[in-house]
């Protein structure tokens, strides 16, 4: 057998492009997972925190009902995401899903979660009325 170069250069390329491919290759195999979900519900708005496997967008659809109705945009492409749902009724609840995009095109979407909006803070000071106090002493 003699050594041929043209084929030692071609067997050289194909090596390094196998390499360098095995990175690319194993990610595609790897799935978008959406994970950490937390919610912190207040009287009129909600924080909703959660993770992605890989930087993505992301969009919450959410509603009084799984119909929705009303929708808040993640356009940065992060791994840790916050959103603030804001003009809720208190003591609602609301449901929502949570969409993900990454830049591999992949999409998942949540299943259906929900969550009640606190109730609201009573400020009000009570009122004592028609008090009777009998047999008061003092020194």
């Amino acid at each position: 057998m003699t050594f041929n170069p043209k084929l030692s250069k071609y067997l050289a390329i194909f090596a390094l492009l196998a390499y360098f491919s095995l990175p690319i290759a194993s990610k595609a195999l790897d799935p978008l997972r959406l994970t950490a979900i937390t919610i912190t519900p207040e009287d009129t708005k909600v924080k909703i925190k959660w993770n992605t496997s890989y930087p993505a967008t992301g969009l919450i659809k959410f509603g009084a009902t799984t119909n929705f109705g009303s929708w808040i945009n993640h356009s940065q492409s992060e791994l840790e995401h916050e959103s603030w749902l804001s003009g809720l009724t208190p003591n609602q609840k609301y449901y929502f899903v949570i969409e993900i995009h990454d830049q591999s095109n992949r999409q998942l979407t949540s299943p259906v979660y929900n969550f009640v909006s606190k109730k609201a803070v009573d400020d009000d000071k009570p009122v004592i009325s028609d008090v009777v106090v009998y047999f008061i002493t003092g020194n």
